[in-house]
């Protein structure tokens, strides 16, 4: 099934985040889980993402977010 491919395709990239300080292998990495998000929002509209998919969605997400900067709220002043 699909859906079960992707999840876990989905769970062994996520399992293998190199080091921080590997940008080459991270960017990899990244590229990887991208390709994981594209091919869960080719197959299902949001609307019908099954559940399990909906979570790695997040995971993803939240992987693929930028790091926040150091003092980058801090207030000015």
């Amino acid at each position: 099934m699909r859906e079960q491919r992707i999840a876990h395709a989905g769970r062994e990239v996520l399992a293998a985040r190199p080091a921080d300080g590997d940008a080459e292998a991270l960017g990899a990495w990244k590229l990887e889980l991208e390709g994981v998000a594209r091919e869960m929002d080719a197959g299902f509209a949001p609307e019908v993402l099954p559940e399990a998919l909906r979570a790695l969605r997040d995971e993803v997400r939240q992987a693929l977010a930028p790091a926040p900067q150091a003092g980058g709220d801090v207030p000015l002043g």
